[in-house]
C-alpha cells in the first residue's frame, strides 16, 4: 500500500514515514500542501495522512484541492494535527467526515487507522 505523508515537521514526517515502513507499507513524504499537490498528480496513494498546518498550502486547502480535483482520494486522507483545540480547525476536521488524530497520538492507534482506510 502506498501512502503520502504530508506535515512540515521533519522529523515528525520522518518518525511516521518509519512507523508505516516496517509496518511494510510504501511511503513518500511532502513538507506541505503544494508538494503534496504534485505528488498525487503523480501516484495513485491508498493513503494520505495529512498535517492541518503548514506553510505555502496548508491542509485545509489541499484537502479542499483534493476535493475539487481528486474526489476518491479525498476520501483516503487522514488528519493528524496539534490543533485540535481551535474551533475553526476543529469543525474543519468534524464537517470533512474524515478520520483525525490529534499529535502526539498513539502509534498502534495510528497505524490500525492508516490500514483501515486504505483497505477501503
Amino acid at each position: 500500500m502506498d501512502v503520502l505523508i504530508v506535515d512540515d515537521n521533519t522529523q515528525v514526517r520522518a518518525s511516521l514515514a518509519r512507523i508505516l515502513e516496517r509496518a511494510g507499507l510504501h511511503v513518500d513524504t511532502a513538507e506541505n500542501g503544494l508538494a503534496a499537490y504534485a505528488e498525487v498528480q503523480t501516484h495513485p496513494y491508498r493513503v494520505i495522512v495529512l498535517d492541518v498546518q503548514m506553510p505555502f498550502m496548508d491542509g485545509i486547502e489541499f484537502y479542499e484541492e483534493l476535493r475539487l480535483d481528486y474526489p476518491e482520494l479525498a476520501r483516503r486522507v487522514v488528519f493528524v494535527t496539534a490543533w485540535t483545540g481551535e474551533p475553526g480547525i476543529r469543525t474543519f476536521l468534524e464537517d470533512t467526515g474524515r478520520p483525525f488524530l490529534e499529535k502526539p497520538f498513539d502509534v498502534v492507534d495510528f497505524l490500525r487507522l492508516v490500514r483501515r482506510i486504505g483497505a477501503h
